[in-house]
């Protein structure tokens, strides 16, 4: 834990007090000094700094060493982990590990932002982080976003080619939640849609809606 300079400093005001002000001035001098260059090297970077830092390396095109710099700022001591900087911070490196294809990861790392929010009960800013993560498929991969759209069209093209109404809008419904949760990857969504596609091209009269292919 970096050491802080008031202390070094008030003892230095209390040698100047005591040997008069000449010898006071230049005890204070030595001893400010050195302990400001201690505390200058010792002070954590500021976790807002480090995240400016990680966006110029990533307009440099310096990936990894932006991936450093947001892991370092998440791990800056002092950072609250509920407060905006820190999610904020979450969702920056959820999406330079998802566009680096650790999809994963990337779900692991903006963990309530890639869950549905209490609009009610999260702080204001959180729902346009998590659609800045949706809107890049952060939550979920390209397959896993697709998953209730399909669904729904999958429901509604069976009952448009049998002529028997089917219901499936809480199944579907259902699946926003599992498309954000960390087990659902765009593996296991793809295998998934393929098997919705697999079940249409088997009933006479349907077509593959287009929100499954």
């Amino acid at each position: 834990m970096p050491r802080h300079p008031l202390p070094a400093l008030f003892g230095a005001l209390l040698l100047a007090c005591a040997t008069g002000p000449d010898a006071g001035e230049a005890s204070s001098s030595v001893a400010t000094g050195g302990e400001a260059a201690g505390a200058g090297a010792d002070a954590p970077v500021p976790a807002s700094e480090r995240l400016a830092e990680a966006e110029r390396a990533l307009a440099a095109g310096d990936a990894a060493g932006a991936e450093r710099l947001l892991r370092a700022a998440l791990a800056t001591p002092g950072l609250d982990a509920g407060a905006e900087l820190a999610w904020r911070l979450r969702a920056r490196l959820a999406l330079l590990l998802a566009e680096d294809g650790r999809g994963t990861e990337a779900r692991a790392t903006a963990g309530l932002l890639c869950e549905r929010l209490d609009l009610g009960m999260t702080p204001e800013f959180m729902p346009a982080l998590s659609a800045a993560l949706e809107a890049r498929d952060v939550c979920g991969g390209a397959a896993c976003a697709r998953l209730a759209g399909c669904c729904r069209a999958f429901f509604a093209e069976i009952s448009r080619a049998t002529g028997a109404p089917m219901e499936g809008a809480e199944a579907c419904a259902s699946l926003v939640d599992f498309a954000r949760s960390p087990e659902a990857s765009d593996e296991i969504c793809a295998q998934i849609l393929s098997g919705w596609r697999e079940g249409l091209a088997n009933v006479p009269g349907a077509a593959i809606p287009s929100e499954c292919r």
